[in-house]
C-alpha cells in the first residue's frame, strides 16, 4: 500500500485518499472473512489487525491537524501518529497474505463450448437436419465455465455457408454483430424463420481464448403427401402440376443416399439438375434473369411457390403472348381468304394425354372448339414444353404449337415442335408422368 509509506495529512486531498483507503480495506476484509478455505492462523491474524486499525484509519482520516475534511472533528482532538500508519499498514498486510493463499489454491478459469440439437451435445463434424416440414434444428450453445458464478462475457456467431456450382451462399447468425451471454447462460439460436444449409461454423470468443465448432446441416426430403398437402392449400390447381414436379425432381427437395458426407452433392443436399437446376422445381434462370435464393434451396415449400409463380407468370405469359400473334395472323388470313381457311392441327398423343386443337381452361384464346373427354389443350402442351424452354432441333426458337407458312402468299398452317435442341421430347415425358 504506497499511499502509506507517503502519507503526510497536510492536505485534503491526503484526507480524502485515507478515506478511500479505510473503505477499500474494509470491502476487502469483508469478502475474504467470507472464504471457507482460509486457515485459522491467516484469517485470525487478519481479523484482529483490521480490529486494531479502526481507529488508526480515523486518526488518518483527520490529518495533521486532526480536523476532518469536512465537517467538525467528533473525537479526536490530535492529529495521527506513526503508530497509526503502522498499524493501517499491517492491516493490509495481513489481508494480502490472505488473498494470496486464496488466489493461489482457487483452480483458473476454464471454459469449454457446448453446442447442442434439441438437447443432444453436438461434436466437431456432427450432421444435424433440417425437419421435413421444413424446421430448423434447435441449436442452443452455452460457454461451461468451471466457476458456477463466472462473470465472463463470452461472444458467439454462427455461420452456414453452401457452396457448388454457381452457389456463393452465406449467411450470419446474429446478422449483424456477435451475441453476447455471461458463461454458463444458454443461447438459442434464432434463426428468424431462414432455413440454411450446408457448412456451419460457430464462432466463439472467450476474449483471452477463441474457439470454433464445424459441422453441418442437411435437408429432409418432404413426404409426397407432404407436398400434395402444400399444393392444396395453396390452390395450385394446374392439372398438371404435380406431373411437372415428378419429372424435374421425382418429389424429392434434396439428395438421397446412405451416408451423409461433407461433400456439398452428397445426402441431404439440393437436388441439383443441368444446367443449373436446384430443388423440387430445379429452378434454374427465373424471372428477369434472376436465380434462386438460399430459402429456396433449402425450404422445400418456398421452392414450389417459387417454381408455380415462375410457371404461372412469366411462362405463362409468355405463351400468352405467342398464341396472341399467332391467332392474329391466322384470323387475318381467314378473313382474307375465306375459302381457304386455316385448319386445325390433328390431335397428338404425348405419352399418357391426348392433346387436341381446343379452348384451354387456363388461357381465353378462343381455338373456336371445347375439350372432349380426357383430351388436354394444345395451349397447355405449350405452356408444359415453355417451362422447360421452347427450343427445336437447330437451336431455333419452337413453341410446342405453332404456325409456319411457305411465303406471305400461301396460307399457314399449325405444326407441332415436340422436341426441343438435345431431341427431347419434355411435354411426352411429363405427359407420361402419375399425377
Amino acid at each position: 500500500m504506497d499511499f502509506l509509506n507517503g502519507y503526510k495529512g497536510e492536505s485534503d486531498n491526503d484526507k480524502r485518499q485515507a478515506e478511500i483507503w479505510h473503505h477499500r480495506m474494509d470491502s476487502t476484509v469483508e469478502a475474504l472473512s467470507k472464504k471457507t478455505n482460509v486457515p485459522d492462523s491467516l484469517m485470525n491474524a487478519m481479523l484482529a489487525a483490521h480490529q486494531n486499525a479502526k481507529r488508526a484509519w480515523f486518526n488518518l482520516e483527520r490529518g495533521k491537524d486532526g480536523q476532518k475534511r469536512k465537517g467538525p472533528s467528533a473525537d479526536f482532538d490530535d492529529g495521527f501518529t506513526a503508530e497509526d500508519v503502522a498499524l493501517c499498514k499491517k492491516e493490509a498486510a495481513a489481508a494480502d497474505k490472505v488473498n494470496e493463499f486464496v488466489s493461489e489454491t482457487l483452480p483458473a478459469e476454464t471454459i469449454t463450448t457446448e453446442l447442442r440439437n434439441n438437447g443432444a451435445l453436438i461434436n466437431e463434424g456432427t450432421y444435424v437436419l433440417i425437419t421435413g416440414d421444413p424446421t430448423m434444428p434447435t441449436l442452443s450453445v452455452k460457454a461451461r465455465s468451471n466457476m458456477a458464478n463466472s462473470n465472463t462475457e463470452v461472444s458467439f456467431r454462427l455461420k452456414i455457408e453452401y457452396r457448388r456450382d454457381n452457389r456463393q451462399d452465406e449467411n450470419f447468425f446474429p446478422a449483424n454483430g456477435a451475441k453476447r451471454i455471461k458463461a454458463n447462460k444458454n443461447w438459442d439460436i434464432d434463426f428468424g424463420g431462414n432455413i440454411r444449409g450446408g457448412k456451419a461454423t460457430l464462432y466463439c470468443d472467450y476474449g483471452t481464448k477463441k474457439d470454433t465448432v464445424i459441422f453441418h446441416i442437411r435437408g429432409t426430403n418432404p413426404t409426397e403427401q407432404a407436398v400434395r398437402d402444400h399444393i392444396a392449400s395453396q390452390g395450385y390447381g394446374i392439372w398438371f402440376f404435380t406431373r411437372l414436379i415428378r419429372q424435374e425432381s421425382n418429389f424429392r427437395q434434396f439428395n438421397s443416399g446412405r451416408r451423409h458426407t461433407e461433400r456439398n452433392n452428397g445426402r441431404g443436399c439440393p437436388n441439383w439438375g443441368m444446367p443449373h437446376g436446384w430443388g423440387l422445381m430445379q429452378l434454374d434462370l427465373l424471372d428477369g434473369g434472376q436465380r434462386p435464393t438460399a430459402q429456396e434451396l433449402w425450404n422445400w415449400k418456398a421452392n414450389i411457390d417459387r417454381g408455380y409463380l415462375f410457371l404461372n407468370g412469366e411462362k405463362r405469359r409468355m405463351v400468352n403472348t405467342h398464341f396472341s400473334r399467332k391467332l392474329a395472323i391466322i384470323q387475318q388470313w381467314n378473313r382474307r381468304n375465306q375459302k381457304d381457311s386455316v385448319e386445325a392441327h390433328a390431335d397428338q398423343t404425348e405419352g399418357l394425354i391426348t392433346y387436341s386443337h381446343a379452348n384451354s381452361n387456363y388461357f381465353t384464346h378462343d381455338f373456336g372448339r371445347t375439350q372432349q373427354g380426357t383430351n388436354k389443350s394444345f395451349i397447355d402442351a405449350t405452356w408444359i414444353k415453355n417451362y422447360n424452354g421452347s427450343s427445336r432441333p437447330g437451336g431455333r426458337g419452337g413453341y410446342y404449337y405453332d404456325i409456319e407458312r411457305t411465303d406471305q402468299q400461301c396460307a399457314p398452317y399449325w405444326i407441332i415442335y415436340n422436341l426441343n435442341n438435345n431431341n427431347h421430347n419434355y411435354v411426352e415425358a411429363v405427359s407420361n408422368r402419375a399425377e
